[in-house]
């Protein structure tokens, strides 16, 4: 079985890799983990982004 190693993202570290252009290096920096997002992040994400 080859399971990846999950990471929760926390939403000040969206923000801050996505106002910082970083984002999308997520998965350069920690390679081979699986990245998971929790509900109540996402809806606050969801309000600071729109």
């Amino acid at each position: 079985m080859n399971q990846k190693t999950k990471i929760i993202l926390d939403a000040d570290v969206i923000i801050h890799f996505s106002k910082g252009g970083w984002l999308s290096n997520l998965p350069k920096i920690f390679p081979n983990y699986e990245y998971c997002v929790l509900e109540t992040v996402y809806k606050e994400i969801h309000f600071v982004f729109y």
